[in-house]
């Protein structure tokens, strides 16, 4: 359906959780591979699409998504002493990631043609 909201590569788009190690820059990074992304040029709205998501999404939010991954999924990653420190790692990363959007959102229009 036209109308309906579909994930692309959701997955690919969290680089840092294959490599841990300093995920406050990772956060704060613009990302310039945003310049090769099929998308990046239909994205005419991203401000106001950041201003939208920053007035829905918070700590709280991250951590109830988070809560929600199976343990089974977390438990074999060896980086982490347990599944509810990995949980915290990612709600850490993503509130992060939000509070400095604006690195995004400014790298997005910058690349736009």
């Amino acid at each position: 359906h036209n109308d309906d909201i579909w994930l692309i590569d959701h997955g690919a788009a969290f680089y840092f959780q294959h490599n841990w190690k300093d995920t406050k820059k990772q956060a704060e990074t613009a990302f310039p591979l945003i310049k090769d992304h099929v998308l990046v040029n239909y994205a005419k709205e991203i401000r106001k699409a950041d201003t939208e998501c920053r007035a829905l999404l918070n700590r709280e939010v991250f951590e109830t998504i988070i809560e929600k991954v199976p343990y089974v999924w977390l438990e074999g990653d060896t980086t982490f002493q347990s599944p509810e420190a990995y949980r915290d790692s990612w709600v850490e990363y993503l509130t992060h990631r939000l509070s400095v959007s604006d690195v995004f959102v400014k790298e997005v229009e910058r690349v736009q043609t």
